[in-house]
């Protein structure tokens, strides 16, 4: 645990849940790193995808480094997995993530360059823990494993789903380990109408998921010393690279209006 006397002029970076809407938050973080911000983060909380990020960042990779890898996944790999296999337990392999990350984390989080914390719920208390120590991969996987979508992770006593699944910007948790810290909170749940049904169970699942994480998305947003939000025109699991790469500027664009 680090020491709670040496937090008064820390600065928490907190990323939310929200899928492929991470990018607009590594627009945010590339703007922070041509300002010399990064060195003023002292701690990055994470949920989801805010986790990836967040443990990304944690240990070394610039915000562009992000993108590219995120741009540059092979998508129609994440569709890897048989519903009529035994065992199916998920509609998604998280394979194309494990492996962009499994090369850049140590083995246990504590081991980061800037401690972060990775947020996730038990499924079967339905208690959403953070993260500060313990096996890198697996409890990243564990922070964004939607139920029913990415299998969840056996982690000790825990069955580990997405920490979004309790609540996506859980911001009184980092409160409560660092009081007097400020917070630059990065709130990506968004939903925007949609003038279709779902096509398929896939896009039924996504988008019950994105409901169920908007119904307690802006409860704390008013703990946020410093707070981005937009609704972004990119649903949770979309990747469309044309929608990403204006994410992404948006947030950087968002980013040059707070800070210049």
């Amino acid at each position: 645990m680090f020491n709670i006397f040496k937090r008064k002029k820390e600065k928490i970076l907190f990323i939310s849940g929200g899928g492929f809407r991470g990018v607009y938050a590594l627009g945010i973080m590339k703007r922070m790193e041509e300002l010399n911000m990064k060195k003023d983060i002292k701690v990055i909380f994470g949920v989801s995808i805010g986790a990836v990020i967040g443990s990304a960042r944690a240990n070394g990779m610039s915000a562009q480094e992000i993108y590219d890898e995120m741009k540059n996944m092979h998508f129609t790999k994440f569709y890897a997995l048989n519903i009529f296999k035994s065992g199916f337990k998920a509609l998604i392999s998280n394979g194309p993530i494990e492996k962009m990350i499994k090369n850049i984390v140590p083995n246990d989080i504590a081991e980061s360059k800037i401690p972060v914390y990775l947020g996730s719920c038990d499924i079967n208390t339905a208690k959403f823990i953070f993260f500060e120590k313990g096996p890198f991969i697996p409890l990243i996987l564990a922070s964004m494993a939607i139920p029913g979508l990415y299998p969840s992770v056996k982690y000790k006593k825990y069955a580990l789903v997405d920490g979004g699944t309790v609540n996506p910007f859980p911001v009184d948790k980092a409160k409560e380990y660092y009081p007097n810290a400020k917070i630059i909170g990065i709130n990506l749940n968004s939903f925007i109408p949609q003038k279709n049904d779902p096509k398929n169970i896939f896009e039924a699942l996504t988008r019950s998921f994105n409901i169920l994480m908007k119904s307690r998305a802006y409860e704390q947003n008013h703990l946020v010393d410093t707070l981005f939000f937009r609704e972004l025109d990119v649903k949770l699991l979309e990747f469309n690279k044309k929608k990403l790469q204006t994410a992404f500027e948006q947030g950087y664009d968002d980013a040059k209006v707070t800070w210049g």
